[in-house]
């Protein structure tokens, strides 16, 4: 989504790259530093070519990276600003602190776009939360509404993160499409994995006028 290309093209075809891990235990500080070294090599592609954030810049836009982020640090998207610091020896792999987006609410992208409107700079949000991922910790009163209808309590409670994802996003963009004066434009792709529920990154952009018919 970031380079527009396949992934034969941009060279990212999974969650990690393919290694031995040679007895390290998966996920531990051994493993995630064998990781980043072969998975520099998807790094350095990626700063190879044109993100849509580089795009962005080139047009005088300012960017916003939140979510996840598999390419490491976030500046190697061509973001001005992120949450994704990418270190391996912090844990960063998959997005990392940006991963909190959503979960822990979306203070930083509400805060990023009050800034931005202070400016006549046209800005761009990336905007790809973990969600609707374990761990799953709805609240009562939102996993009852799913409990009758789920084939287990599992089920339910993953049911209910869909749920709040989407009001999450619905949230955003309404808050968004509040700000008077300017055109924003809302750019959302989805995905149906097996379990048949839509994942949807949304990118938020907003032009520095509106333009004819907007």
């Amino acid at each position: 989504m970031a380079t527009g290309l396949y992934p034969h093209q941009h060279k990212v075809i999974g969650n990690d790259p393919v290694f031995d891990p040679g007895g390290k235990e998966a996920y531990g500080k051994d493993w995630m530093k064998q990781r980043a070294v072969n998975n520099q090599s998807v790094v350095d592609g990626i700063q190879e070519l044109s993100t849509i954030a580089d795009l962005l810049a080139e047009a005088g836009y300012v960017s916003l990276q939140t979510g996840k982020w598999w390419e490491g640090h976030y500046s190697v998207g061509g973001f001005s600003q992120g949450m994704t610091h990418g270190d391996p020896s912090r844990g960063g792999r998959h997005g990392d602190e940006g991963l909190e987006i959503g979960r822990e609410g979306l203070d930083v992208i509400y805060d990023y776009i009050d800034e931005a409107q202070g400016t006549d700079t046209p800005f761009f949000v990336w905007y790809a939360p973990f969600l609707p991922h374990a761990p799953h910790t709805p609240s009562d009163s939102l996993r009852d509404k799913y409990l009758p209808l789920a084939p287990t309590p599992a089920v339910a409670n993953y049911w209910t993160y869909v749920e709040l994802n989407l009001r999450q996003r619905c949230r955003e963009s309404m808050y968004c499409i509040k700000m008077p004066g300017k055109r924003v434009r809302l750019f959302s792709q989805k995905y149906m994995p097996m379990t048949s529920v839509p994942w949807i990154p949304v990118f938020i952009t907003r032009s520095l006028s509106p333009g004819p018919g907007n």
